[in-house]
């Protein structure tokens, strides 16, 4: 058997994907905004704990009388149970990521969770045994690998012009003064690094990481503050390339992913702003950046671009490029961008970047499923 069974697992062409949104806070609410803009898709239920949210959101619904709407404690339950909805999409706390997913799929339903996915090495273990046993999709939300230079760059890598890639370096640097009281509290107990897929995912990407290499080991160290640690973790692969992580929610510093790779012919980097260099004596000028960046970006960016409303941020375009994909790829019978393993291995550099800090940065081993 294939080591990774569902690495190209794809499911029969769907006309329509019928989805079930849970959870209708702030990405919730973007989400379903988004929906109603992505072809082939179609707003089938809502669920919030709070039903006067769910009300609300249906309101403003041009096709509310065709929506199911479930409010309540249990509600997610009840809208996994749906017979109407095809793929469930998860909008919640991290803590309720992995019980939601995995009742979702074994109610025969797709799933598409917010990150993390998983807080534990334990929920990442049951999330891909449940895919497997069950054969549904489980993705990631991670919006950072459809970023125009994330994207743009990977398949500079995959038409092989840096090289071999052998070191890449990613993280999450984003002052945030203010968190949601579930978040806040989860970041003073935990001590690891909390939110690592939106820089450790693209650089998987390049790696191949779940396909032709995967994650071993990770030493993480942290310095302690009022929100947190500032957290910097040394991950290996099994075949020796390394990936250096950070985290930080107080630095004060401008929004940065770090997104950066070393290969045998050549470097990128984006922050604070994008870079290419193919030789080791001088970088690119900023015009042939985007020149590069424009030849080598994705077919469907121009698709994505055409659906997005007038007045939407360009950042905001890898959220709608992810929506595109995900809907795409099942209506055409295609494997996911990423998959079950993704999200779950991704997400464990949680748990793992913890129990190394407490042990005094000792190694920790990846769980190779």
């Amino acid at each position: 058997m294939n080591r990774y069974p569902l690495i190209d697992f794809a499911v029969s062409p769907m006309d329509e994907v019928k989805v079930g949104f849970v959870g209708l806070g702030g990405r919730g609410l973007a989400a379903v905004t988004r929906f109603t803009h992505i072809p082939g898709a179609r707003i089938s239920a809502l669920c919030d704990i709070d039903e006067a949210v769910v009300l609300k959101v249906l309101a403003g619904l041009q096709s509310a009388g065709c929506v199911s709407h479930y409010g309540g404690k249990d509600a997610w339950k009840t809208i996994c149970e749906d017979s109407s909805v095809d793929l469930i999409y998860i909008c919640t706390d991290w803590q309720s990521h992995a019980e939601i997913a995995c009742y979702a799929m074994e109610c025969g339903k797709h799933v598409a969770v917010e990150v993390p996915a998983v807080l534990s090495v334990e929920e990442a273990v049951r999330l891909v045994a449940t895919a497997e046993r069950t054969q549904r999709h489980c993705m990631m939300l991670e919006n950072c690998i459809y970023d125009v230079f994330e994207d743009s760059t990977y398949n500079m890598a995959k038409s092989g012009l840096f090289g071999q890639i052998y070191h890449a370096e990613g993280g999450y640097i984003h002052n945030l003064p203010y968190l949601l009281e579930w978040r806040d509290r989860f970041n003073k107990v935990s001590r690891g690094d909390n939110y690592p897929t939106h820089g450790l995912g693209p650089v998987c990407r390049l790696l191949g990481i779940n396909r032709d290499d995967s994650l071993y080991s990770i030493v993480s160290t942290g310095y302690p503050t009022a929100q947190g640690n500032h957290t910097v973790s040394l991950i290996r692969t099994e075949k020796g390339k390394s990936i250096i992580l950070q985290h930080n929610i107080h630095a004060a510093r401008p929004y940065s992913r770090l997104y950066q790779f070393n290969g045998d012919k050549g470097h990128a980097s984006k922050y604070p702003a994008p870079c290419i260099s193919l030789s080791s004596d001088h970088y690119l000028s900023a015009e042939e950046v985007a020149e590069l960046t424009k030849k080598y970006e994705p077919e469907y960016a121009s698709s994505v671009r055409a659906i997005m409303p007038d007045g939407v941020e360009e950042r905001r375009y890898m959220d709608y490029a992810m929506d595109y994909r995900l809907i795409h790829c099942l209506r055409n019978g295609l494997p996911l961008d990423m998959s079950v393993y993704d999200a779950a291995i991704w997400s464990c550099v949680i748990e793992l970047s913890h129990k190394s800090i407490e042990a005094g940065s000792q190694p920790m081993l990846f769980p190779q499923f």
